[in-house]
């Protein structure tokens, strides 16, 4: 997806922390069902395409989905936070659709997804991070993992 990433949403470097992402084998919505409906949206990928200059606690997710029948865009973001069953953010997608320049009815697309962390986060910590999207029925989407560990001290010495 790097390359379909739009370049309003790139960093030319990343500003007070240091980030390495990988999709892997943890639990990152907990408990929380799986979709069921072959109407539910997608997230066919999602990765990390920026931070906020001097805040390194925003970070700004693309994320790429499909959705059969194009109600997603009047539906919700769930976070969920190393793994924790209950989400941790929702997020309303009609403006999130708006600022990503897409339809409301879109099909498919990349949204441009921009988190706040509230927690504390320790350098050196990793944050692991459970995506889904909510469509206008309340169906949900698959789960996508994405893990970030934070180090500031290695950018704090350059």
């Amino acid at each position: 997806m790097a390359d379909r990433v739009p370049d309003r949403l790139r960093s030319v470097s990343l500003f007070g922390v240091g980030l390495a992402l990988s999709a892997c084998g943890f639990d990152p919505c907990g408990d929380a069902p799986e979709a069921t409906s072959d109407d539910a949206p997608v997230l066919v990928d999602v990765e990390l395409a920026n931070q906020l200059e001097g805040d390194p606690a925003t970070l700004v997710f693309a994320a790429e989905f499909s959705d059969s029948d194009g109600n997603v865009g009047i539906g919700d973001a769930l976070v969920h936070l190393n793994g924790a069953t209950d989400p941790s953010l929702s997020v309303e997608l009609p403006d999130v659709f708006r600022q990503s320049a897409l339809a409301a009815d879109a099909r498919t697309g990349l949204l441009s997804l921009t988190l706040r962390l509230t927690e504390v986060v320790d350098d050196g910590s990793d944050l692991r991070v459970g995506l889904r999207l909510v469509d206008g029925d309340d169906q949900a989407s698959n789960c996508f993992p994405v893990e970030v560990e934070f180090s500031v001290t290695e950018l704090a010495q350059q």
